[in-house]
């Protein structure tokens, strides 16, 4: 049953890595012409978006990853693993489409935050782990 659901995984991480190159390389004027699906900026869990309002938010310290150029929430599994083992931090995903405009994932990036900090006041301390146009992003929105 493990190894089922490994390759499950797997596909499903190779279906998103697609989605976000395909994503990335374009621009989403021209997608939208090809494509119905719009991939928004979104917290993530279990492969699906999920409203700030909907996360479960354990710690009052979290940890908010956010990827790179071409990219999906997928690449920091891995390492927040490891991270997890340092208690007293929720870890949340975030995803967002690198063939948008910087200046539109900037604005969506500040609107999610401030979402989040409504529906999770118990909020602390953020840290982020950010690659390549994810700190971009970051920079731009703080």
């Amino acid at each position: 049953m493990k190894q089922q659901n490994l390759k499950v995984m797997k596909v499903k991480s190779l279906k998103s890595l697609f989605s976000a190159g395909i994503h990335g390389l374009l621009d989403n004027k021209l997608l939208s012409r090809f494509s119905q699906s719009k991939m928004a900026f979104a917290f993530r869990k279990d492969h699906q978006d999920i409203l700030p309002a909907e996360l479960q938010v354990a710690h009052a310290k979290v940890i908010i990853y956010l990827h790179g150029l071409m990219a999906t929430d997928d690449e920091w599994h891995k390492l927040s693993t490891t991270l997890k083992s340092h208690l007293g931090y929720s870890h949340l995903y975030l995803r967002y489409n690198s063939g948008l405009p910087l200046e539109e994932n900037i604005m969506m990036l500040a609107e999610l935050l401030e979402e989040l900090l409504k529906h999770h006041p118990q909020i602390k301390q953020i840290t982020f782990i950010a690659h390549s146009m994810g700190g971009l992003i970051l920079k731009g929105a703080g």
